[in-house]
């Protein structure tokens, strides 16, 4: 299954273009990775994450209001479910949003990119003057080596990670899960120098990273 809405955003920029000339902002209203609940598999693994992530940096890049996933009740795609416990649990979907919510605060900014089919980069100007970079590594087996061109002297990296694409639990966040309570902060945290302006970063497969930029 496919991870990536590079081809999508054509379509989305053109949707968001023909909005804004109305006065209006566009916005989508219900949407999930697989219709009909969810896939067993699929909509319920770290993959799903992933597609969130993408999904979510790729429309607000185009200009769109915001997203609403789909989801209740126990279905596969659910960001919140009901476990076997009768209790509510995250699911991969729910670290996506964190994820955005975490590294998206701000303005996002166009991103240089050499094209590859597997890494996505988007790049976000915090309210505060901080600069973000959200990468995220859809291929299936293959590491990346990531070469950011950056001014600053020092970067932080929080990595959204998992055994495999395909695992449905132990998923963590800078190097933390959510507890069922909703509380969640990181735990680890790396550090990595810039140099002679330019910062490179190991990207695992099937996984995500939201790079923090400082000035001093």
């Amino acid at each position: 299954y496919t991870l990536s809405l590079h081809d999508a955003l054509p379509i989305s920029s053109a949707v968001a273009a023909s909005a804004a000339g109305s006065g209006f902002k566009v916005r989508m209203a219900e949407t999930n990775s697989v219709y009909g609940g969810g896939k067993l598999g699929i909509s319920d693994t770290l993959g799903a994450a992933l597609w969130g992530i993408d999904v979510m940096f790729t429309l607000a890049y185009a200009g769109w209001l915001g997203i609403n996933f789909h989801g209740g009740g126990s279905s596969r795609y659910s960001p919140i479910a009901r476990s076997s416990s009768d209790a509510f649990e995250p699911r991969p979907l729910y670290y996506a949003m964190l994820f955005f919510a975490y590294a998206g605060r701000g303005s996002l900014v166009p991103v240089q990119q050499q094209r590859t089919s597997s890494v996505r980069a988007f790049a976000v100007r915090g309210s505060d003057g901080e600069r973000r970079v959200v990468l995220i590594n859809k291929d299936l087996s293959q590491n990346a080596r990531v070469r950011v061109n950056t001014t600053g002297r020092k970067a932080t990296i929080l990595r959204l990670t998992a055994p495999s694409v395909e695992s449905k639990t132990s998923i963590t966040f800078g190097g933390a899960s959510v507890e069922q309570n909703g509380q969640w902060a990181p735990r680890l945290t790396e550090s990595a120098p810039v140099e002679s302006d330019r910062l490179s970063v190991e990207l695992p497969a099937t996984s995500a990273a939201v790079i923090q930029i400082h000035a001093e």
